[in-house]
C-alpha cells in the first residue's frame, strides 16, 4: 500500500462574533509568548486538527476536538467552521495508518478537557515564575483538548522519539506548532 498523506493544522473560528474559548485561548497563548519577548501580537490559531483522504470512503476526513467533544467531520463541513491557518504533512505507512484510524476510534465522543485547557494556563503561569508543575486538572485520557490530541498522535501513531518525553498536558497551541516546525529542520 503506497503511503497516506495526512495533515496536522492550525485554525481559527469562521464564523463572526466572540468565541471566548477561542479567545481565551489565543490571548493565554499572546500574553506567554509577550512575558517572553516583550512583543505583542496577538496568536492566530486557537485550534489544531488532523485531516486525511479516505480513498475508500472518497471523502476528505477532519478529526479534531472541540467543546462539543472529539469527533469526524468531513472537509467540507469542517471548512465551514474554521479558517485553516498553517497545516504540516506527514506521510503514514500502512501500519501507522492502522494505529491512526485505532487512535481516532477509541477517542472519538470523549469530551472536549475544557479544564485541562484551564489547568494548561494555570501551569503556564506558574512557568513563567519558575514553578515547574503538571496540569492540576489531568485527567489521563478521560478528555482531551485539540493540541493535547495532536501531540498524542505525534507520540503514538507517528512513534516520534522527540515527542515521548513530552508532557502534552502542559503544551498549548504554540507549543504545540513549535514541535511540529521543529521536525522539519
Amino acid at each position: 500500500m503506497a503511503p497516506i498523506q495526512i495533515k496536522v493544522g492550525t485554525s481559527k473560528p469562521r464564523q463572526k462574533g466572540f468565541h471566548i474559548f477561542s479567545w481565551f485561548i489565543r490571548f493565554g497563548e499572546s500574553f506567554e509568548d509577550f512575558l517572553k519577548t516583550k512583543k505583542w501580537k496577538l496568536q492566530e490559531a486557537s485550534h489544531m486538527y488532523i485531516q486525511w483522504h479516505s480513498k475508500g470512503a472518497d471523502v476528505d476526513i477532519t478529526y479534531h476536538a472541540t467543546g462539543t467533544g472529539i469527533m469526524f467531520l468531513c472537509r467540507d463541513v469542517f471548512d465551514t467552521k474554521v479558517s485553516p491557518i498553517q497545516e504540516f504533512t506527514f506521510e503514514l505507512e500502512s501500519g501507522q495508518y492502522k494505529k491512526l484510524l485505532k487512535f481516532c476510534m477509541t477517542n472519538a465522543g470523549k469530551k472536549y478537557g475544557v479544564k485541562g485547557v484551564i489547568g494548561l494556563f494555570y501551569v503556564k503561569i506558574l512557568n513563567l515564575f519558575g514553578c515547574k508543575k503538571r496540569n492540576p486538572f489531568s485527567d489521563g485520557f478521560a478528555t482531551m483538548w485539540c493540541d493535547e490530541m495532536i501531540g498524542y498522535f505525534c507520540r503514538d501513531v507517528l512513534e516520534l522519539k522527540e515527542a515521548q518525553d513530552v508532557d502534552w498536558e502542559t503544551y498549548g497551541v504554540n507549543d504545540t506548532i513549535r514541535f511540529l516546525e521543529s521536525l522539519d529542520k
